[in-house]
């Protein structure tokens, strides 16, 4: 079985979080998901969802930047 580093796993999932934007309200969805499909040890989980909460936030301040 493969080993995958937990940074490797921060990049896929920010990588996921770019390519299907999920709502805010589906943060946890989103994760639970990832987490149950990659095997990633629930341990991780709130770590990953502020990984993607930060990188929808940091997205929407880029799209404000741009239409301003």
């Amino acid at each position: 079985m493969a080993v995958i580093k937990i940074g490797e796993v921060e990049q896929s999932i920010k990588d996921l979080t770019r390519i299907y934007k999920p709502k805010l309200e589906g943060v946890d969805r989103f994760v639970r998901r990832y987490v149950l499909k990659y095997r990633i040890p629930a341990g991780y989980e709130k770590r990953l969802k502020n990984l993607v909460i930060a990188e929808l936030t940091a997205m929407a301040k880029q799209a404000d930047a741009a239409s301003n």
